[in-house]
Parts: structure tokens; sequence; C-alpha cells
């Protein structure tokens, strides 16, 4: 046994070992080993899981960050898009480059709206900055949406053609005009005459020309041909077709009769030569039948021509006249004088045969019971006017002498004609041109 213990000591004892071991234990509890498991278990496995929210928290927690996770995590520019996601981030989402959105566009970090000024393919854009939702239509070679109206293989603009059936390029109207293609049928858009098949353009519509000097201006270097002529424009006389010499002693002449020699259509006499009826009108073009045609009543003009073709050879000569048309110059039967000169007469055909007295030329040109000719020189071998048995040019009769002449273009000589070649009859084909 140990030392024997006093009361008070022996109470101080009990009060200290109640402070180290609690109060005493309740004997109708269960022994405390039997609560140390549970109280351990817990200490031990950490917080306890409940339902599938901690679930899923402890598969976060498992696998790392992911572009579904609904977290900015990782490398993401935003929750879930851009930087390490293939996902790219919809507009105002956070950025770090532009390949981090879905514009293409990362302006002070964050995703930006597509715009048509942002060098960038975005939005319904066709191509960069053009077409689709952009007012600018896109240059050749881009997708479609064309500048050129055409979008062809792979999606892709075509330039522009003068067959695509689209007013595009230069052209001043679908496929014409703009000097890049064929000329604007009347009542096409144009900027220029150039841009006219009729060589006229009056408010930026093609319109026909009045004459081939006016289709010439309006083309130049155009080739001789028949055209369509509108001398009246817009009034109420309708247009015509007509041959146009663009080449000969600087061009623009409109045909206006065909006479043949070898016949009696075009004699002095002739009521062709006054009346408005026509001849063959169907028949505009520089070819060897005869014709008075439409542009004898319509065409005004400053200068004729006769051309006359002789031994398969074409000469001509051109004549000052002013008037508003041919039937103008003839209706009234008066003459009237030109001054071209003996040689240049005579010089449209290859030997011709001319009295050399009285040279007197020009339009209506008689002398009763003698010479005749529509347009040209008359001869006499006396010194006088009175009583002329020659003459060169178109429209000839003869009634002197009772002479056999039959020829009413190019050449007549009679009643034993003296100077120059004596009597002589030549029979030639004649133009009378108008400029």
């Amino acid at each position: 046994m140990g030392p024997a213990v006093s009361g008070v000591d022996a109470a101080g004892e009990i009060a200290a070992r109640r402070r180290r071991t609690g109060p005493p234990r309740d004997k109708s509890l269960p022994p405390r080993d039997h609560l140390l498991p549970c109280c351990d278990a817990k200490a031990d496995s950490g917080p306890v899981d409940s339902g599938a929210t901690d679930a899923a928290s402890d598969a976060k927690a498992d696998t790392g960050p992911t572009c579904s996770d609904a977290i900015k995590n990782g490398g993401e520019a935003d929750v879930d898009c851009g930087g390490a996601c293939a996902v790219k981030c919809a507009d105002g989402k956070a950025c770090g480059v532009t390949a981090d959105c879905t514009s293409g566009v990362c302006t002070a970090n964050v995703c930006a709206a597509p715009t048509c000024t942002d060098t960038v393919k975005n939005g319904g854009e066709a191509d960069v900055d053009c077409g689709g939702a952009c007012a600018a239509k896109c240059g050749d070679g881009k997708a479609a949406d064309c500048s050129s109206g055409v979008c062809g293989a792979n999606n892709t603009c075509s330039a522009p053609t003068c067959a695509d059936a689209i007013k595009n390029g230069a052209e001043t109207d679908v496929d014409c005009g703009g000097g890049v293609c064929g000329s604007c049928a009347t009542g096409k858009a144009c900027g220029a005459g150039s841009d006219c098949t009729g060589g006229v353009c009056t408010g930026n519509i093609c319109a026909l020309a009045t004459s081939c000097k006016s289709l010439l201006a309006g083309h130049p270097g155009l080739a001789s041909g028949v055209y369509t002529l509108d001398p009246d424009g817009a009034g109420v006389k309708p247009s015509f077709q007509a041959y146009c010499d663009m080449v000969s002693d600087g061009g623009g002449w409109t045909l206006a009769l065909k006479a043949d020699g070898t016949k009696q259509t075009f004699t002095y006499a002739a009521a062709l030569w006054t009346n408005t009826t026509l001849l063959a009108a169907d028949k505009p073009d520089l070819d060897l039948n005869e014709a008075k045609l439409a542009s004898w009543n319509e065409t005004a003009f400053t200068d004729v021509r006769l051309a006359l073709v002789d031994g398969g050879v074409t000469r001509a000569v051109k004549i000052p006249k002013v008037a508003t048309s041919l039937n103008a110059v003839y209706a009234a039967g008066a003459f009237s004088a030109t001054n071209l000169g003996r040689a240049s007469r005579k010089g449209i055909l290859a030997a011709p045969s001319l009295q050399v007295n009285c040279n007197r030329e020009g339009f209506s040109n008689s002398v009763a019971n003698y010479a005749n000719i529509r347009l040209g020189i008359l001869g006499n071998n006396e010194g006088d006017c009175n009583s002329p048995d020659s003459w060169i040019g178109l429209g000839g009769s003869a009634t002197a002498c009772a002479a056999a002449i039959t020829a009413t273009v190019g050449n007549g000589a009679i009643c034993g004609a003296s100077g120059d070649l004596g009597d002589k009859e030549v029979k030639a084909f004649g133009y009378v041109f108008v400029r």
C-alpha cells in the first residue's frame, strides 16, 4: 500500500482526475469505445456528397476543365469558348485574339459584331466586306453578290462580257454601248452618239440618225452600207433605209437616186424629177437597180455628189448646193446654176465629147428644142448657149436634129457636134448623193 492520503488530499485528487476525464459516465449509456469508430470514420472520409450535384462536383474535380463545364477555366477566353476550345466566342464575349471570335474580330479583348468595314468575311457577307448583308458588291474574282452581276462557277464573280445579258461594266445598256460593246439599238440607254446604232444620243436615249452625215459624226470610221435614217426625228414622218457612203470625199453621203443611162426612166422630161413619187424604195443599196429613194424627198443638204460609172470605173464630182431636199430643188423646174468648170464636168467620164462653147452647168439645165440635162453641163459650137448640142451628166435628152441619141446618163454629143471629139454617146450608170 502507498502512503496514507489525508481526506483533503483525497478530495483534491478526485477533483483533478475529473478535470482530466470529464464527469462520471452515465452507466446507462454504452461504453465510450462503442462511439469511437463512428466519429473516427467521419473524420477520415472528408465531406460526404449527397445527390447528383455532389456527384458532378466530384467528377469535375476528378476530370479537370472542359469546354462544356459552364465554367471559364483552363485556357478558355470566355466560358467554354475560345482559347483551347474549338467553339468560337459570340459577340460581346471575352477574347484574346481574333481566332477566339465567331465574327473573327477581337477589339479591346471583346468579340465585336460583324461590320462591312472590318476587313473580315463574316456575318451575312458573300465575301470580305461585300455582298450579302453589305451594300457594296463584290469585285470580279470574289464570291457571290458580284459587281458584274454574274456569279459563275464555284460561286466566283465573273468579269462583265458583252453577252451575259446583264448591264454591267462600262455598258450603257444591256450588252451594248460604253465603248466596250457593240452599238445600242434605238430606245436603249446611251451616253454619247457613239453608243448608238443610229449615231444619235438624245436625253441619254438612242435615236435614229437624221442623215448619213450625222450617223458618221456619231460613229467616226463607220463602214459604208445601208442604215436606217429618220430626218424628222420624233416627227410624224416614218424612218427609212438608205445607203451611206462613209468613205468618199469625207464620207457621210446619203444616196438619193440611181439611174441607168441605157433606160428612159430618167429622161429630162420624166415626172419623177418633179414629183414626190418614189421608185424601188425597197432597193436602197449601192447597186445597179434604178431607184428614187425616200431621201430624195426628206434629206436636207449643203452638198450634192454626182457619181458616174463608165467602163466599170466610178468617177464623181462634189457640187455645193444648199436645199431642204432634192425634191425642193427640182419641183419648181427652174434652172439653178453651179460653177465647177468644164474640166471637172468632163472628168467624170473616160472620154466624153463636149462642144467648146456655152459650158453652162447646173440643175434643170435646159435649152428648148436643144440639149437638156437635169444635173450637168451643156456645150455649144456657137459662141453662145442658144443651141447646145452636147451634154455631160444625169437626166439628159436631145431633141435637136431628130438625133437618135437615147442615153439618159453619161454623155450625148449630136448634130455633127464640132470641137472636142465630135458626135458621141456614152451610156453610164449614175448615182446622186446628198450631204
